[in-house]
């Protein structure tokens, strides 16, 4: 889920010269997992753009940024 999103942001910025708002400009499915709907949220750094899923059960983050790196954030409620 985390790449088809990261592919569609790519499309987006070659397509109109710009990065989009929100989720919903690129016109993202939602994703379901473990029977759970998720819709993931991005984000705007000073490089680019965080693309995340939050599976708050889980109490885990899966981040990828405009390179295409994921990485997994643990955190605690």
């Amino acid at each position: 889920a985390l790449f088809y999103l990261y592919k569609k942001e790519k499309e987006f910025m070659k397509g109109k010269g710009k990065f989009a708002k929100n989720i919903e400009e690129l016109e993202s499915p939602k994703f379901i997992f473990n029977d759970k709907t998720f819709i993931p949220k991005i984000y705007f750094t000073n490089f680019g753009f965080e693309i995340v899923f939050e599976i708050n059960y889980l109490r885990t983050r899966f981040v990828i940024n405009e390179k295409g790196f994921i990485k997994k954030i643990r955190y605690q409620l």
